[in-house]
């Protein structure tokens, strides 16, 4: 995660998280293929803020889920399933590029710490 251009450790970006449990399935070959790619995060293993294309010939590839979860966490919401578009170009042929078919499903969850009230006194 980056804040201000800044990398910071996923804990000290959103401290207020308990838990995190994650699992991205990555499709190549667009939202109909039948065996994708599954990746695992959890606090422990964190996303970064892309999950990167793999796809052979995808430039500058990838989905945002750190958009994701600050959204999640915005609304304090445990639960989210979402899919997702690569945002990359795949080469075709000499200089022609095309939109990337690969497709991201995520289901994420989260718990949050107890929120600390200080009293005056």
């Amino acid at each position: 995660m980056s804040l201000f251009g800044q990398s910071i450790p996923f804990k000290q970006s959103f401290p207020m998280l308990a838990t995190l449990k994650a699992t991205v399935w990555i499709r190549p070959f667009g939202s109909l293929e039948q065996n994708p790619q599954e990746r695992h995060y959890a606090l422990r293993n964190p996303p970064g803020e892309y999950i990167q294309c793999q796809k052979k010939g995808c430039t500058n590839g990838g989905w945002a889920i750190g958009t994701v979860i600050r959204d999640m966490i915005i609304k304090r919401e445990t639960h989210r399933k979402v899919e997702g578009k690569c945002n990359g170009k795949q080469w075709v042929v000499g200089p022609n590029y095309r939109d990337c078919v690969t497709h991201f499903t995520a289901e994420i969850e989260l718990t949050y710490k107890p929120e600390t009230v200080k009293v005056a006194g």
